[in-house]
């Protein structure tokens, strides 16, 4: 079964391309337009990873990261970084701490955004055995 992705992006056009470029790649896919929707469909469906903006309407990207691993239930998601700030130190801190598994700048390609779902999946499989 394909594995399912949450794409927490504001920007409808981006959206749609994230979800264009996994489909195509064998993921399902789901879009939440903002934190509070993404939050809602995460406890209602529990995807199997999530690709996530930092930069979000109301609830932040940071602030749904930061529910997520503080929930038992969602600690272990992987959750790949998609931003323009992927470059900036708070973003690379965030990779450091292991509070994401994979970030892709915006903008992306396909195959930058394919591996860096690949990687997320792989490291959270190798941090479970």
């Amino acid at each position: 079964m394909p594995e399912r992705l949450l794409i927490v992006e504001d920007c409808a056009p981006i959206a749609t391309i994230l979800a264009s470029h996994l489909s195509g790649a064998g993921y399902r896919t789901t879009i939440a337009p903002d934190g509070e929707r993404a939050l809602e469909i995460i406890a209602r469906e529990r995807p199997d990873g999530i690709l996530l903006d930092l930069m979000l309407p109301g609830i932040s990207g940071m602030e749904v990261l930061k529910r997520l691993r503080a929930d038992a239930a969602t600690a272990a998601l992987p959750v790949v970084l998609v931003s323009a700030q992927v470059g900036t130190m708070h973003a690379m801190q965030l990779r450091t701490d292991g509070d994401v598994d994979a970030a892709v700048g915006k903008p992306f390609t396909r195959a930058q955004l394919v591996e860096a779902v690949k990687v997320a999946f792989a490291k959270r499989r190798r941090a479970a055995s």
